[in-house]
């Protein structure tokens, strides 16, 4: 079977006989598909994208909403909000989410001990943004304690981010492990914050905030991506 001119998997003839109403595909179509050149390139091109989809296994099967600090509130709903955000996206949003954490994970691997962090908007533009940061554990907290003061960073760094995108409504934030670090194991953070819009007290304590944590500190640049634009801080 050869792909139609519009890029599909129907013949170029199936165009003459009008829109179809039904296609049948026997098995014997799957391997054609499986040595066709375009098929190849983009399963090459979606491995990357995998990370994505273990990310969300990994927190249907282990997320823990308890593991934050008392004072914020994070539910069963906001895990489940979440979720359902990061399964909308795309396999080609993927792709680019995915490559927008492993740049990211590696230039903290060049900066032993940092706190580093990007936003990325999302399928739905500035309505929801990713917020990814990577935090190191300094060497005298328990993993506990590094777990929950994680949880406060990226919890302040959403927040902070409001100050940037005032018109995005809702903010989704990973909290990961230094990749350079002296213990096995490891986790990830999931957090939702749909605040408010910003009133004029909110901007001021909220730079405040950036100031003392040393978030958006610099300009914030664009990277830009093919169909999306990826906000590098």
């Amino acid at each position: 079977m050869q792909c139609g001119p519009t890029g599909s998997f129907l013949p170029a003839s199936a165009n003459e006989a009008g829109t179809p109403n039904l296609i049948n595909f026997d098995s014997s179509f799957f391997d054609h598909l499986q040595q066709n050149k375009n098929y190849i390139s983009k399963k090459d091109a979606d491995k990357v994208s995998y990370f994505w989809d273990e990310l969300i296994e990994k927190f249907i099967r282990l997320g823990d909403h308890t593991l934050v600090r008392p004072d914020i509130i994070q539910s069963t709903d906001h895990m489940e909000e979440g979720l359902r955000i990061v399964a909308s996206e795309s396999r080609f949003r993927r792709r680019i989410l995915a490559q927008a954490f492993q740049q990211l994970a590696i230039k903290a691997a060049g900066k032993p001990g940092s706190t580093i962090y990007r936003t990325v908007l999302s399928e739905r533009g500035e309505e929801s943004i990713y917020v990814f940061l990577i935090i190191a554990r300094e060497e005298d907290e328990s993993y506990d304690e590094y777990r929950k003061r994680r949880a406060f960073m990226l919890h302040s760094y959403c927040q902070c981010a409001r100050l940037k995108f005032e018109s995005t409504t809702t903010f989704v934030g990973f909290g990961f492990d230094h990749p350079i670090k002296a213990y096995k194991g490891g986790s990830e953070d999931l957090m939702v914050l749909r605040p408010p819009p910003l009133a004029e007290d909110d901007r001021i304590n909220l730079a405040k905030l950036c100031r003392k944590l040393g978030f958006f500190t610099d300009a914030v640049t664009e990277q830009r991506y093919p169909q999306s634009l990826c906000r590098v801080a």
